[in-house]
This record gives structure tokens, C-alpha cells and sequence, in this order.
């Protein structure tokens, strides 16, 4: 049981880093921390579970894929607003470009 509540810690632990990543936006270091966390999920599955521990273990990844889906939901977000942004800045510069372009002909 013990076991278990540390493993959930430090899985607590990556989600509030995850957490963070997208709230600063901080792309590299949001892959960094999915890295280590993958990497800690294969070892804390890797060997066979019985018993309590393992309903709890599943539990405990059934917790971290929901979390996920929000984690993804939230980046998808940011991606969209992101790309929303570019095509606002890119018509921007169309029309500045078409009026310097209509001033340059009227001159």
C-alpha cells in the first residue's frame, strides 16, 4: 500500500509539472517531463501486479488517461489559438502590404 501512495506522489508530481508546461507554454520542457514520466510508467509497470495492488495500480492509470485526455483537450486549445493568432497576424500584413502597395501607386 505504501508502495502504491509513493508511485502516486511522484506521478502527482508530473502531472503538476505537465500542468505548469502548458501553463507557461513551455513546449521543450513539457516533452522532457512526458519522457520522464513515460519512462517511470514502464518501469512501475514492468513487473507483475496481484491482488489490491493491482486494482490500484489500475486505478491509478485509469486517473493518469483522463488527466491526460484534459492535458491534450488543453494543448489542442492552445494550438488552435496559436494557429488563430498566425492567420490574424498573416492578414495583417496582407493588408498593410496592399496598402503601402495602393500608396506606392497613387505617389
Amino acid at each position: 500500500m505504501q508502495y502504491l501512495q509513493a508511485q502516486a506522489d511522484r506521478l502527482a508530481g508530473f502531472s503538476e509539472s505537465i500542468q505548469q508546461c502548458l501553463e507557461t507554454e513551455a513546449w521543450d520542457n513539457l516533452q522532457l517531463v512526458l519522457e520522464a514520466r513515460h519512462q517511470y510508467l514502464e518501469i512501475m509497470f514492468a513487473e507483475p501486479m496481484q491482488g489490491e495492488i493491482r486494482e490500484e495500480a489500475l486505478a491509478l492509470a485509469e486517473q493518469i488517461i483522463q488527466q491526460d485526455k484534459k492535458f491534450t483537450r488543453r494543448v489542442t486549445e492552445q494550438r488552435d489559438r496559436v494557429r488563430q493568432q498566425q492567420l490574424s497576424l498573416a492578414n495583417g500584413k496582407k493588408a498593410v502590404h496592399a496598402y503601402h502597395s495602393e500608396t506606392i501607386q497613387s505617389a
